[in-house]
């Protein structure tokens, strides 16, 4: 890391440092852009998921239980545009979509009935004369399901084995074939479960496990092709519902998880885990005594967002869906997104390049049993790419830059620490993909505005 800066570079800085004005920070509520699509009866489903393309399309997933289908929506030209993945008989287990590194659409879901056949994990790719379906296993009849693509372009797929449920992980080969191996031993384990993949490739996994009827909230991971598992919450007997991961550009893990039908009312619970140990946070609690499912996203700065529902599944009462991140101060926020209707209880959130949340969700009457599939969009973007130059993030280049230009050029660690809702990358004047000493020039460049 480079210590000393041209002589030139810092004879303007400092005289720069006698300049600027005081910035302002006002934390406002976060508005969201809501559409409504695909009108259902039997509002209610097992499983609704969400992808964005590079240009933040979002295409979403999710299950018709009433018609026993997938349908797969996405944007056109004239609104939005259903398809069903599968018009015969899934399993109401869900369905997990993902975009392959051309950008495709590619879904997963189980299919068949289970009164009458075994349930078959389905892998399906959408072509431009229609999906292309291929069995993966065997899967228990109302596994969830999740799919994500490697760096290789290659898919893995998360579910639960036929029988006694023991959480499953199968990975595409070149060749197209799939090599299947077991994750977590323990039955009935991969409820609700989440999963997403680190730089290395590495799978995470946080899904719900019940053993003789008491449920467990469980991380399961594999590490030098070994598969390791911890015990995040063990709820009595009480059900642990919704769960949902990702991992920062550090390699912490973030996680989210509720508990519902228990003594007392529901509650969301918040996990951070890193090699130095781990923290576990209760974010939101009293609202119903059937809290739904909820899902998580971190953004680029390494911050957490969480959407999740108020209600369990047709429950008297209000329905709410709510999202909570972390302010200013570390403290953690709940504001409402949504509340027309019963909705909110199953959900998925992902974040755009961007910064923009994406939000796929159920909505109906639970009194009618009719409903629809919602999309919320934030109307701004939760982690804005980084503007050259704003080392104090606060909207502005100026002479409040310097010091923490400084201190990035000379100690990425301790700007970190000094400036953690902050982007170290903010630094990379020269837009090479690195900071160094080259950036000096073209920092001083954007302070005096030539």
């Amino acid at each position: 890391m480079f210590t000393q800066l041209p002589f030139r570079a810092l004879l303007i800085v400092g005289a720069l440092a006698l300049l600027g004005w005081a910035p302002l920070s006002t934390a406002v509520a976060m508005d969201w852009e809501i559409e409504s699509f695909d009108r259902l009866v039997l509002w209610f489903g097992d499983g609704v998921s969400i992808a964005v393309d590079q240009d933040g399309n979002p295409y979403i997933a999710h299950d018709v239980s009433l018609e026993g289908m997938i349908h797969f929506a996405f944007r056109g030209p004239e609104g939005w545009v259903i398809e069903a993945v599968d018009d015969y008989y899934s399993s109401g287990g869900g369905s997990a979509v993902a975009l392959d590194a051309s950008g495709t659409p590619c879904i997963v879901y189980g299919d068949g009935n289970p009164d009458i056949e075994p349930v078959v994990l389905t892998f399906a790719r959408r072509t431009p004369s229609g999906w292309e379906r291929e069995a993966v296993d065997q899967m228990r009849y109302d596994s969830h399901v999740a799919l994500r693509f490697r760096s290789d372009g290659l898919a893995v797929i998360a579910y639960s084995a036929e029988g006694g449920g023991q959480l499953k992980y199968a990975s595409q080969t070149a060749g197209g074939s799939w090599d299947v191996e077991i994750a977590d031993a323990v039955p009935a384990s991969g409820c609700d479960m989440s999963l997403v993949l680190d730089e290395n490739d590495d799978p995470h996994l946080c899904h719900w496990e019940s053993t003789s009827g008491r449920p467990r909230q469980v991380y399961t991971c594999r590490k030098d092709g070994l598969w390791l598992r911890h015990i995040l919450d063990a709820v009595g007997m009480c059900n642990a519902m919704g769960s949902g991961i990702d991992v920062d550009g550090q390699g912490k893990v973030h996680i989210a998880w509720q508990i519902h039908e228990c003594e007392s009312p529901g509650a969301l619970y918040y996990a951070k885990l890193s090699e130095a140990g781990s923290s576990t946070a209760k974010v939101d609690s009293d609202f119903s005594f059937y809290s739904a499912g909820c899902s998580l996203v971190v953004d680029r700065l390494g911050r957490p967002h969480i959407l999740y529902g108020t209600q369990g599944q047709l429950v008297g009462g209000p329905s709410e869906l709510r999202y909570a991140h972390l302010d200013e101060e570390g403290k953690w926020v709940h504001e409402l997104v949504d509340d027309d209707g019963d909705c909110g209880e199953i959900n998925a959130v992902t974040i755009d390049a961007d910064g923009f949340l994406h939000v796929a969700y159920y909505a109906g009457d639970g009194s009618t049993q009719f409903g629809v599939i919602r999309y919320a969009r934030s109307a701004t973007p939760v982690a804005p790419p980084p503007l050259p130059g704003d080392l104090d993030c606060d909207g502005m280049v100026n002479a409040f830059d310097i010091d923490p230009f400084v201190l990035a050029l000379t100690d990425e660690a301790a700007y970190a620490a000094e400036f953690p809702t902050c982007d170290y990358m903010a630094a990379d004047t020269n837009q090479d993909g690195e900071v160094n000493v080259f950036d000096v020039d073209p920092f001083v460049a954007l302070l005096t505005g030539s």
